[in-house]
């Protein structure tokens, strides 16, 4: 039986509206946050715009602040919480979306930021997709690690395991796959993946 892709109407958007997708895919602890970080600020300054989208396994709703008013909200049953400040515009969504339905939402949103941005000009990172395979950055910290979750899709070695000297040698002589430093150097990843 051949199971779909639930992303594949994301990746149809991105490919045919010319944004710019990587994505980010390793355990926990293993330097994916941190070179997101610094690859956010590389590409802000070449005159992009990011949006980021975030997979994680909690199982309990974890990205409100407990106490504040849209908490508050989501707690007493609302099932969509809308926010804005001075500074920020939020959505809490108090469901759980299948993978589809979170594509179909995250492509709404690729839509309003094209409205304002030029979709050349966006940049998707994703953290914690392995269904997306498309310009896949895998962070580990040891070569076991590694060894555990090296696939076709991915096109360049990141996080922890770039701040041990010895075993970058290592790698960099038995790898076909780029190992990039991307704390130290978040420009040779935008390079190699000619955003």
């Amino acid at each position: 039986m051949t199971t779909t892709n639930p992303f594949e109407s994301l990746l149809t958007y991105l490919s045919t509206n010319r944004i710019s997708v990587i994505s980010f895919i390793g355990y926990s602890k293993s330097g994916k946050t941190a070179s997101i970080e610094r690859l956010i600020e590389h590409s802000i300054d070449q005159g992009f715009r990011v949006m980021v989208m975030k997979n994680t396994n909690h199982t309990h709703p974890v990205f409100d602040t407990p106490g504040k008013n849209t908490w508050k909200f989501s707690q007493k049953g609302a099932q969509v919480v809308i926010a804005k400040s001075q500074a920020e515009a939020v959505s809490f969504l108090n469901w759980n979306l299948e993978e589809s339905e979170y594509a179909e939402y995250v492509i709404h949103q690729l839509k309003f930021l094209s409205r304002i941005h030029s979709p050349q000009k966006i940049i998707l990172i994703c953290e914690g997709f392995r269904n997306i395979k498309s310009n896949q950055i895998l962070c580990v910290s040891n070569l076991e690690d590694l060894e555990k979750q090296l696939s076709p899709a991915i096109v360049a070695i990141s996080g922890q395991i770039t701040s041990d000297t010895v075993l970058q040698q290592e790698l960099e002589k038995s790898s076909r796959i780029p190992l990039i430093n991307c704390l130290a150097h978040p420009e040779i990843l935008f390079d190699l993946l000619k955003f």
